[in-house]
């Protein structure tokens, strides 16, 4: 049996440097892995996209506000919620670039603090609760304009999607 493969299945077992050794191994020997291992990283450490987004699902206008590794648009290529039939991007109001932890704690932020405008729970769409009014426009643009700044220089991990 190969010899990194027999440190790898006790990788666990090891400390951080023997860890991080065992690692460097294995991408020597399988470079391929160092995409995977990007993919990964780039999701709890790298640049994310904040947005705020005027979409129609199903036929109904919302806006949405979030977060993502990739653009908007590429966000909004997959049907990735049960029972939408359509999602058709109106217009892009915001999309703009963080450090991964900056942009989640971002997006959190101007979500709690745009809880008002959230479309009501009767709303039959799935992932409504976060959903906003579309004539809340101008003030949630605003509160995004707001606390953007605050988040520029945030930097750290967050957890992988």
């Amino acid at each position: 049996m190969d010899d990194t493969y027999q440190k790898y299945l006790t990788i666990r077992e090891q400390n951080l440097k023997e860890q991080i050794g065992t690692l460097g191994e294995v991408i020597q020997q399988h470079p391929k892995l160092i995409d995977y291992i990007l993919n990964k990283v780039d999701s709890s450490y790298g640049t994310h996209t904040v947005y705020v987004v005027q979409l129609e699902i199903n036929g109904t206008d919302i806006l949405k506000i979030g977060y993502t590794k990739n653009s908007v648009k590429e966000r909004f290529k997959e049907l990735r919620w049960k029972g939408v039939n359509s999602i058709t991007i109106k217009h892009i109001h915001r999309e703009n670039t963080l450090q991964a932890l900056g942009a989640k704690q971002f997006e959190n932020d101007v979500k709690q603090k745009c809880r008002q405008y959230l479309l009501d729970n009767t709303h039959h769409l799935p992932g409504k609760g976060e959903f906003i009014k579309p004539e809340s426009l101008n003030d949630v643009l605003k509160i995004y304009d707001d606390l953007y700044p605050n988040y520029k220089d945030v930097v750290g991990l967050k957890s992988p999607n």
